[in-house]
């Protein structure tokens, strides 16, 4: 991918930052950051597989090219600001019918209880695990998914899969 084309969806950083009230200061004294410029950030992060310091100088060095007079959030807003907003998951558009492959695999649950069996040998602690179904494509890419009690099979989850679907 060009720098133009990764330039493209930065340029809406123009009206995604926001500033204190002239004649006021914040007690940070620092310029907020938007939802707008975090989920925008988090989207850069998500599609090139960034870490968060990487993705401060990524977007810092794409707004100098732009020549905007913008400073990127820092990692840490980045990461406090994460769990407040929604970044959209990427979604694979399919021209034809999915023929979805479906299968399971167990996830053990460990906690305090289950280090003190392995370390004292003990044969009384309760194993806990769940089943997580998995409906993929031809191309690998998940299309469903289900997290159920070990107890349940494939058949049984595939019609909740379907509908994901």
């Amino acid at each position: 991918m060009s720098v133009v084309s990764r330039a493209v969806a930065t340029s809406r950083f123009g009206s995604a930052k926001r500033r204190a009230k002239p004649g006021h200061r914040p007690r940070t004294a620092v310029a907020v950051a938007s939802n707008l410029a975090i989920v925008t950030a988090l989207t850069l992060r998500m599609v090139f597989r960034l870490p968060l310091r990487q993705t401060e100088g990524f977007l810092d060095s794409l707004l100098r090219l732009m020549e905007l007079d913008l400073k990127a959030p820092d990692h840490t807003t980045l990461s406090r600001r994460n769990k407040d907003v929604d970044v959209p998951a990427p979604r694979k558009v399919h021209d034809g019918p999915i023929h979805p492959i479906v299968d399971s695999t167990g996830l053990k649950i460990s906690g305090a209880g289950g280090w003190h069996a392995h370390r004292h040998k003990s044969s009384k602690a309760r194993r806990q695990w769940r089943k997580l179904h998995v409906g993929v494509d031809d191309d690998g890419f998940i299309v469903a998914a289900k997290l159920t009690k070990s107890s349940e099979d494939d058949p049984s989850t595939v019609p909740d899969l379907l509908e994901q679907v």
